[in-house]
């Protein structure tokens, strides 16, 4: 294990606070694939999960976009997708990203997060904060309505690349949250960590 995996793997835990556990890491490093194996232990657990995925879309071997997953029902929708595909009206640009961004589709996933943080579920999922919600876009409001509404007997999952960590890490502080933060390696460690907490 080298100095950024012992660094990205300090505990910061206390009881009477709701779990926030970031799950780190670059892109393809597993950070969705380790949170589906966590959704699919979750409900055979019978436990309530909500909260938006992001899975990626190819066009043949090319990764094109991200659509959103919704946690609670399996239903997708439209995200992003990389700026020449084809694309219709209610897309816009984020300066310095190579993505256009589906502006009823984030809508509806800052929906899912304001919703999970009024329903009583045991998990909620955040995939992924980046560089579009350190610009106040993207999933940033409804992570804002989710940070002031923490459940303290509730886990949050929030996945965010390395570089993000930091804003994130500021963002969340004072929202009465106890934070772990995991590198990618098996789902089945993440999972043991949501159900368990940390030694």
């Amino acid at each position: 294990m080298d100095t950024i995996d012992i660094y990205l793997r300090t505990v910061y835990w206390h009881p009477h606070m709701a779990n926030v556990i970031l799950v780190t890491g670059e892109i393809g490093s597993g950070k969705t694939t380790s949170c589906l194996y966590v959704l699919g232990e979750a409900r055979r657990n019978g436990l309530k999960v909500s909260g938006i995925l992001s899975r990626r879309v190819f066009g043949g071997d090319d990764l094109v976009g991200y659509d959103g997953f919704d946690c609670s029902t399996g239903e997708t929708f439209p995200l992003a997708r990389k700026r020449g595909t084809r694309q219709s009206d209610g897309w816009f640009p984020l300066r310095n990203s190579k993505y256009a961004f589906n502006r009823r589709g984030f809508e509806r996933a800052n929906e899912l997060l304001r919703r999970a943080a009024v329903e009583d579920s045991d998990i909620v999922i955040v995939d992924e904060v980046g560089k579009v919600e350190m610009e106040r876009e993207g999933l940033y409001h409804g992570l804002e309505v989710l940070r002031s509404e923490l459940d303290p007997t509730s886990t949050i999952l929030v996945v965010c690349r390395k570089d993000a960590v930091p804003w994130t890490l500021d963002f969340l502080e004072g929202s009465g949250c106890s934070i772990c933060r995991w590198t990618p390696g098996k789902g089945e460690e993440l999972w043991c960590l949501v159900e368990e907490g940390p030694d």
